[in-house]
């Protein structure tokens, strides 16, 4: 069942219980890491190291190079050239991304966030291993869900009503775009939560989000805590963080989920 009656959830404490959904409407599940700038990063003899100890789960490997424009201290603009390593398994379904001041770790094979943290947790513990940043600065793990057709057609009775906004209403028909975003306070740090309307060849952001011909719903829930104090980076207590946040995730996605989604989508209790 959906945890509807939950009287707080983005404060209250998660049941315990897990839900998963058969077919889930995921595109894409992201978790970021955030630290203080590592310049060595930017050597390949440097990420050579890293890259031995995840070769085998993640042996295709490319680059992806960024230019920014730097300006201050009253300085004349400058350019700025970085680059991102991205590692990924032979299917191309879990991708490993670093850059100086980041690792992200996305897939389009979501299956529950036991799985996700674990695989993640061997992330962590290689980085730990060889770029070993000293501290965090910021913890986050995002989820993009896609309501396209049939289930359009049901989309009112999906979710309850202050999701739903325009999209529970006689006007969904006529409207082309429409997006909200709310950025709460939880107990584990922030929720930003955005959904609405997308119209064909429409996204969001193409990361997690490839366009598709047809309009389409989606709900996108990105967990994270900033450390204003930055955390010593620890593979288990960071690992458990995100699977807290995953957990908060989780818990909201089900208070705003009707039956009907859950019986639509597969759901059960894991």
């Amino acid at each position: 069942m959906p945890d509807n009656e939950i009287e707080d959830p983005l404060f209250g404490r998660p049941n315990g219980k897990r839900m998963e959904l058969a077919q889930a409407p995921l595109t894409g599940v992201v978790a970021q890491v955030r630290f203080p700038e590592i310049f060595s990063i930017q050597k390949k003899e440097f990420v050579a190291q890293f890259q031995e100890l995840i070769r085998g789960s993640y042996p295709l490997a490319n680059t992806q190079a960024a230019v920014s424009v730097q300006v201050g201290d009253g300085n004349a603009p400058s350019l700025k050239q970085t680059t991102t390593w991205r590692f990924s398994d032979a299917k191309q379904e879990w991708t490993i991304s670093l850059g100086p001041s980041f690792l992200a770790f996305q897939t389009k094979k979501y299956t529950n966030r036991v799985d996700f943290t674990n695989r993640l947790r061997d992330v962590f513990v290689a980085m730990a291993e060889t770029v070993n940043p000293a501290v965090v600065t910021r913890t986050g793990i995002r989820y993009v869900n896609q309501i396209k057709s049939p289930q359009m057609a049901i989309l009112r009775d999906l979710f309850r009503a202050e999701i739903g906004s325009f999209s529970s209403s006689g006007l969904k028909e006529h409207i082309e775009h429409s997006l909200t975003e709310a950025l709460c306070n939880t107990a584990e740090g922030k929720l930003l939560l955005r959904w609405g309307l997308m119209p064909p060849g429409a996204s969001h952001d193409l990361g997690l989000l490839a366009p598709i011909d047809e309009k389409s719903w989606i709900f996108d829930l990105d967990g994270f805590s900033d450390h204003l104090v930055p955390l010593p980076f620890d593979p288990e207590a960071t690992t458990k963080l995100v699977y807290e946040l995953a957990t908060r995730i989780n818990t909201v996605f089900y208070w705003a989920a009707n039956q009907k989604l859950v019986d639509t989508f597969g759901g059960k209790e894991a």
